[in-house]
């Protein structure tokens, strides 16, 4: 039995004319008949539909397997998709770069000959805050970054 076949006699089975199985694919009714008779194969995306609309398997549409329903075969496990990495490397990127930041403000308020220093002597006993602030803002753009992916 070819594809066109099988597609016709599922949508007879389900009671459907070519129309109504065109209007639930979003196809024309003219694809539905060149289909049918083997004049043209769906492509992929169109099989996935047949295959949920009518409930079999892709693969005894393809010839592969007898007609059973999607539910008893081992051919329907859910593939789950790949967690996103880019956002995670977008965060350790950002934090280098205000942790980098951090360091070159440290470094200059650390300064023996550094401008700050001898205008505030005070610097020194709060010079870990450089440290503090890069921390807290690479957190608050992680934090934007991966609520933006969401």
């Amino acid at each position: 039995m070819t594809l066109g076949e099988k597609i016709q006699a599922l949508r007879k089975q389900k009671g459907l004319s070519q129309e109504q199985l065109s209007e639930k694919m979003s196809v024309t009714r003219q694809a539905v008949s060149k289909w049918e008779l083997d004049e043209t194969n769906p492509d992929l995306d169109n099989i996935v539909q047949i295959s949920n609309i009518f409930d079999v398997s892709i693969d005894y549409l393809l010839g592969k397997e007898s007609a059973t329903s999607r539910k008893h075969t081992i051919h329907d496990a859910k593939i789950e998709p790949k967690p996103k990495r880019a956002p995670i490397i977008k965060c350790v990127a950002a934090t280098a770069i205000i942790f980098g930041l951090g360091i070159i403000a440290y470094y200059f308020m650390i300064m023996p000959m550094s401008p700050l220093r001898r205008a505030v002597p005070w610097v020194m006993q709060f010079s870990w805050l450089a440290f503090v602030v890069a921390g807290i803002v690479s957190l608050i753009v992680c934090w934007i970054i991966l609520d933006k992916q969401k």
